[in-house]
Formats: structure tokens, C-alpha cells, sequence
């Protein structure tokens, strides 16, 4: 900041000095002054990294209030005999200060998940470099529903105007989830959006609300394919086939049109990363269980199944879905 004062015998200096955190700065301008003389006083900011509000002005020692307009960087005051005499008097100077207290914002750290598994957690964190403020909170997967924005769990802070803070999120599994940074308004996070859990954000002037920054989470997914090989069937025999996920579920009819044929494709469901319990199973309706050998087989995945049932339960990894689509195959041999 450059202070200067101006009075009608006499020019002080015009010295700057740097904020020094919270009171009053080391450095000040000088004049003699004499009664019946208006003095002027001004400030005007350097290239500053923070951007400040003028939210006082006053003069202790003066008998008379000096002319100031809030937030202006320019006042004036009207210096009396009695003014003079005291200070003289008392050996100290008339001393006027401008006050500038530096802008701050709002900043936000919200969740949003898409397709998160119930009970996944993330750790929303906002630091900020200069002010020192750091504020975190913890979102975890409640409903399970496709798109689910948790405006409950969120982690907020007041940070400088032109502060640099940084914005991190850490998940229980990240392994199982691709992750976004994002942010209103635009322009405050660069690039936006961006990739990964980690991010920062310089807090402009000038705002009307809050910064607003969303890491979502969006859960890996692919498909889980259930197929139907007959082995010498009693033709018009038939299987209703199930599988479920913790996202979706169907049930399809396999029918052995011919003794011997692959269906494919019988039941398509969504799987997501971190799944550990598929349920795949098969029901005979026309036609009894007691006539086949079942067996059940998946190429990704870890199946927990008994040669001879008719279901078992898959477990999905980050790596098998990443290695999708999933084909599962029921097997009935006739004995």
C-alpha cells in the first residue's frame, strides 16, 4: 500500500510497506500541519496477492471527525487550533490510519456418487495454503441409487481472496470408482474438470456466492453375461435364469428348443467394482433338475459354487470389470 498525505504548506513522504497479518503496519507517512489547514490523505494498493476492502478510517487526536466515505481510499481532515495546542501539549502527533481487511470467499467440498456401493466412504478435505483454514467431512454411500448428491456432508471454509486452496478427497476403494473434480464458478479450477482425487483452486475477487467444488465418484461398471449350454435335453425343457447385482437384476427363460444348443445372451445385468456377492441362479420348469448334471462357470470373477447346484455367487474385482464384459454359463447335461 502507498499512503501519501497532502496539506496545504507541506508534502509527506509516500512510503509502501507490505501487510504484516493482523494490526497496524511499521511503516507511516509524516507532515507538519498547521490550524485551519485540510489535509488529505490517500492509499493506493500495489500488486498485491490478496485483494482488500477499505472498512475504516479514523484520526486519534483530532478533535474533529475526519470526511470518509466507506470503502474509499481517499479522506480528508480538518486540522483546528485546539487540535494543534493539544498535540503539542501532549508530544504525539495527530495519528490517522486506514484499516484494510482483506476480501475472504466461501469455499464448498460436496459428493456426488453414481452407482456407489453401499457403505463406501470418501474423506472430503479443503486446506487453505495462506490462511491456514482446513475443514473435512465424510460422505458415504446411503440409498445406493444411480446418482446419489450427498448436500448433507460437506466440508466448508473461509479462505483469502487470492489464496490458493487445495481440495482432496480419499476413498475407502478408490479402486472402484473413476473420480472428478469440478467447480462453480467457472474458471477457478484449472483444468475444469479434473481427473483424480487431488486438486487446487485460487479464490478470485469479486465473488456473489461461494466457490462450489464436487468430487464425483463414479463407480467402474460392466456387463455380466449369463449363457445356457443344453447337453442331449428333453427338447421343450426350460429354465427361468436370475442374476442380481447390489445395481440391477433380471430374470430370463432358456428353453432347449433342440437336445443340444447354446443360448446366448439369456441375461444381461450391470455389475459394478467391489461387488462380492452375484447371485446367479437357474429354476426348472418344464423338466426336472433331477435329470441333468449342472455346472456353472464364469471366465472373470471369483465364483463360490458346488458342482451340482443350481446357483453360486460371483465375486467382482476393479481388474475383472476393467477386463469386461462377464460371461457366466449354466451347463445341464442330461444323464
Amino acid at each position: 500500500v502507498n499512503l501519501s498525505i497532502d496539506a496545504t504548506n507541506d508534502n509527506g513522504p509516500v512510503p509502501s510497506f507490505a501487510a504484516g497479518g493482523t494490526g497496524p503496519g511499521s511503516a507511516y507517512a509524516t507532515i507538519t500541519v498547521y490550524a485551519d489547514e485540510t489535509v488529505t490523505f490517500n492509499e493506493v494498493f500495489g500488486l498485491n496477492t490478496g485483494t482488500y476492502d477499505v472498512t475504516h478510517f479514523s484520526c486519534a487526536g483530532a478533535s474533529g471527525t475526519p470526511s470518509w466515505i466507506l470503502g474509499a481510499t481517499t479522506a480528508t481532515l480538518d486540522v483546528t487550533a485546539a487540535d494543534v495546542d493539544a498535540a503539542n501539549q501532549a508530544q504525539a502527533p495527530i495519528a490517522c490510519t486506514f484499516e484494510n481487511t482483506r476480501q475472504t470467499a466461501r469455499v464448498e467440498l460436496k459428493k456426488t456418487w453414481e452407482n456407489g456401493r453401499i457403505g463406501d466412504t470418501a474423506d472430503l478435505t479443503l486446506s487453505g495454503l495462506e490462511s491456514g483454514n482446513t475443514a473435512t467431512s465424510t460422505s458415504m454411500v446411503i440409498t445406493g441409487d444411480p446418482v446419489e448428491a450427498d448436500m448433507t456432508n460437506v466440508a466448508t471454509i473461509t479462505a483469502w481472496v487470492g489464496e490458493t486452496v487445495t481440495v482432496d478427497e480419499t476413498l475407502n476403494a478408490p479402486e472402484n470408482y473413476d473420480s472428478e473434480l469440478s467447480c462453480v464458478p467457472q474458471g477457478v479450477l484449472n483444468p475444469d474438470p479434473t481427473l483424480g482425487v487431488t486438486g487446487s483452486i485460487v479464490v478470485p475477487a469479486g465473488l456473489e456466492g461461494p466457490i462450489t467444488c464436487t468430487f464425483t465418484n463414479a463407480r467402474k461398471t460392466t456387463d455380466l453375461v449369463i449363457e445356457k449350454q443344453w447337453t442331449d435335453a428333453i427338447v421343450g425343457n426350460t429354465v427361468a435364469i436370475t442374476g442380481t447385482s447390489d445395481l440391477d437384476s433380471d430374470t430370463q427363460d432358456s428353453v432347449a428348443d433342440t437336445a443340444t444348443e447354446l443360448d446366448e445372451d439369456v441375461v444381461v445385468i450391470t455389475v459394478g467394482a467391489g461387488d462380492p456377492d452375484v447371485d446367479l441362479s437357474e429354476v426348472f420348469g418344464p423338466g426336472s433338475a433331477t435329470h441333468y448334471d449342472t455346472t456353472l462357470s464364469c471366465d472373470l470373477g471369483t465364483l463360490t459354487y458346488t458342482t451340482g447346484e443350481l446357483s453360486g455367487s460371483l465375486a467382482v474385482s476393479a481388474t475383472d470389470v476393467e477386463g469386461g464384459p462377464i460371461t457366466c454359463t449354466f451347463t445341464n447335461t442330461r444323464k
